[in-house]
């Protein structure tokens, strides 16, 4: 049973099948850097997990990256709408820098 398996990477297609991996290899990559990124950035936890976890050859990254990677509005203590990473500081209502303090 071994001793195929051994002697598979001696024949003159691993030249092809590894070709054919680092091809594969440079096109997943970086989608699955993007994709992991955004997750990370978007505080979305559980895709993180999955998209980090499984391998499906840059299709679950793609559909995350253009799909629910969208930053979605927050609210703030009054309940109004504001947009997602403007905070304390982003959004002016400090008029004196005593205030952040």
């Amino acid at each position: 049973m071994f001793d195929s398996f051994l002697t598979t990477g001696t024949d003159l297609n691993s030249a092809g099948n590894f070709l054919f991996l680092l091809l594969i290899l440079l096109w997943v990559l970086p989608w699955k850097m993007v994709a992991v990124w955004k997750a990370a950035r978007n505080h979305h936890k559980k895709w993180f997990i999955v998209l980090f976890l499984l391998n499906t050859l840059a299709i679950l990254e793609i559909v995350y990256i253009f799909y629910f990677s969208k930053k979605s509005p927050h609210q703030n203590p009054k309940g109004e709408q504001v947009p997602y990473g403007a905070g304390k500081f982003g959004t002016g209502q400090a008029k004196d820098i005593n205030e952040i303090r």
